[in-house]
């Protein structure tokens, strides 16, 4: 504080003779003839001001205070923004708040108490709203991705109180790192179904992140499970995937992997005599018109067709002897299977012959032999429907 003229003069200094002589003391020091100058500085805190008045025989004393009170907060020049992204691998961002001495930028100053006296303190206003507690000046904060704000505090001598705000806004940049597995060039069907059925976790992608990765998930439709590929079925063709990995922050990678399922099963027949025979008789005509059942046959995939390669058509008139017949199922991938089976044609209806009744011829004239005439002794009748 600075003295104005005569403000600490003494009320009332008197003497019965001329010639005394008024001094003043400030805080002990040594006296100084006259009143308090103007313009005298006084520091915060008590100062005790004592007068002396003397006339050369005696002398009287008086002594007042003069209390100077700090009520100047501190001056405080926040720093300037910080923007900053994630050091890589990091997900939380180091920085030490502080706020040195001095005029620039970023700095405070106080009109009483020294830097080094003065409380200096912050705390961090995080991007969840949570306000963490206070913390000295000069001790690293990690700061988590979004915008938070640095709350400076700093409290002098006389308990004056200044504050200020300081955003930092800090950006995770990286991207989740995202891995596709390695799979066969393709994959034939699972047996009985017209596809591949996955069994364990080999086709699920996996996936990191510098802060932490929150869903990973595939888009294949054909499945109801979007995190993993464990029980689902790719039907045959190619099928591509894409899995996509997000991270804490938004940031998303993905990978993809083509899926090619190749049907490998043959067809099966369901009612194919394989290995078996059958006999029939021939009618009549030594022939007969043989009638079987066309075998059936079924897929994994559904659609098959059964045609006929070898041997005679259905309702073909066979002769007596044997005939293997043999069919061909073949389904959309050119899978096939065959069935075979024998058929064999005999003549099962005897000859009918009927001879000459008994006779009695005479002997040729001059021999005792008899030379038959053409056709004399010929069967009435001989007869069979085959040839």
């Amino acid at each position: 504080y600075t003295s104005a003229a005569n403000e600490f003069n003494p009320l009332l200094s008197v003497d019965n003779c001329p010639n005394y002589i008024l001094r003043h003391s400030i805080n002990g020091g040594s006296y100084v003839t006259g009143v308090v100058p103007t313009g005298t500085v006084f520091n915060a805190g008590i100062n005790t001001i004592t007068y002396r008045l003397t006339d050369g025989v005696d002398s009287v004393s008086c002594s007042f205070t003069v209390t100077v009170l700090d009520a100047q907060a501190p001056v405080i020049n926040c720093p300037a923004s910080v923007a900053a992204n994630l050091l890589t691998g990091e997900c939380t961002y180091a920085y030490t708040p502080n706020l040195p001495s001095g005029i620039s930028s970023g700095q405070v100053t106080d009109n009483c108490t020294s830097y080094s006296s003065l409380t200096r303190t912050y705390r961090v206003h995080n991007p969840n709203n949570s306000i963490s507690t206070w913390y000295s000046q000069g001790t690293s904060y990690s700061f988590v991705v979004g915008v938070s704000q640095i709350e400076y505090r700093v409290v002098d001598g006389s308990g004056n109180v200044s504050t200020c705000m300081q955003q930092i806004t800090i950006t995770d940049t990286q991207n989740p790192t995202i891995s596709c597995p390695t799979l066969a060039a393709s994959y034939s069907n699972t047996t009985g179904v017209c596809g591949y059925v996955v069994s364990g976790t080999g086709f699920n992608a996996t996936a990191s992140d510098n802060c932490s990765v929150i869903s990973l998930t595939h888009n294949y439709g054909g499945f109801g499970n979007n995190t993993t590929l464990n029980g689902a079925t790719f039907p045959v063709g190619t099928t591509v995937v894409t899995w996509t990995a997000v991270d804490a922050n938004g940031r998303t990678s993905t990978c993809s992997n083509t899926i090619v399922v190749n049907d490998t099963q043959a067809p099966t027949f369901v009612n194919c005599p394989s290995g078996q025979t059958f006999t029939i008789g021939s009618d009549a005509n030594c022939s007969t018109g043989a009638i079987w059942s066309v075998p059936v046959a079924t897929d994994n995939c559904g659609t098959v067709t059964v045609s006929h390669i070898s041997g005679p058509s259905l309702g073909t008139q066979l002769t007596p002897g044997s005939y293997t017949i043999t069919y061909r199922a073949t389904d959309a991938a050119n899978n096939t299977a065959t069935c075979s089976f024998t058929i064999v044609v005999v003549d099962d209806s005897e000859p009918l012959l009927a001879c000459q009744p008994n006779m009695i011829v005479n002997a040729n004239s001059g021999v005792c032999t008899y030379t038959s005439a053409a056709n004399e002794f010929n069967p009435l009748l001989s007869v069979d429907n085959c040839p």
